[in-house]
């Protein structure tokens, strides 16, 4: 006689092929409410974290399950999310903090808009966005890419972050051509926004601009400066 308790592999399946919540929880329900106290039910193998769970009545093991599937859930749903952008390279101890936790960003990690990255002194890292902007950040440095739109078929288009410490070195990308006000780099001192450039910027007790091709306009609540050869 066919056993009327859901089976894990069904369940692993059900979660590897992006289920909606509702039928997850259906099945979990069902694991849980149709075994006996406290004995496990079922040992199930889900390939996206190479684990093995098991399901129990025991409120222990479901405390483990949920936190595992939680861990799942999130890693799903930002793998969904779109790239944009990539690590060309980077050096020293270079990290990057991602729906609040932070690991290692190397060579050719993809990027996402929120994320925070940092770097160590004696370290740097050069990111390449899909706008085919440039960001070179040096060492013990943080910048925040508070938001990356670039979506050249429904016309969006956006680019903002913020300078914690440190500096960069950028080279604009498509992103603020058509509108400048789609670009902006927030500091501390001031924000800064360009007109097509290659600058540096660095954040001390002052902010230094330095402009090589282009111009940079330096705004805070004193007024607006450009900085560059024409300017």
């Amino acid at each position: 006689m066919k056993s009327s308790i859901p089976n894990a592999y069904e369940f692993s399946r059900l979660l590897l092929t992006h289920s909606p919540a509702h039928v997850l929880l259906s099945t979990l329900r069902g694991l849980i409410s149709q075994a006996p106290t406290g004995k496990p039910i079922c040992i199930g193998y889900v390939p996206v974290k190479q684990s093995v769970f098991l399901v129990s009545c025991s409120k222990y093991f479901l405390a483990v399950f949920c936190f595992s599937l939680f861990s799942i859930f999130n890693s799903i749903s930002y793998a969904a999310e779109k790239p944009i952008g990539v690590v060309l390279a980077a050096s020293g101890e270079v990290n990057v903090v991602r729906t609040k936790k932070t690991f290692a960003l190397k060579r050719s990690e993809r990027l996402f808009s929120g994320d925070r990255i940092i770097t160590a002194l004696n370290s740097r890292v050069q990111l390449k966005f899909v706008d085919r902007s440039i960001i070179a950040l040096k060492q013990d440095s943080e910048l925040s890419i508070d938001e990356f739109v670039f979506d050249a078929q429904a016309q969006q288009e956006r680019s903002f972050y913020t300078l914690v410490r440190g500096g960069f070195r950028a080279v604009s990308g498509k992103i603020g051509k058509t509108d400048p006000a789609d670009y902006a780099i927030k500091t501390p001192i001031a924000t800064l926004g360009i007109r097509g450039t290659f600058y540096d910027a660095v954040l001390g007790d002052q902010l230094y601009v330095g402009v090589m091709n282009g111009k940079v306009a330096v705004e805070n609540s004193q007024g607006e400066l450009l900085v560059g050869v024409d300017a």
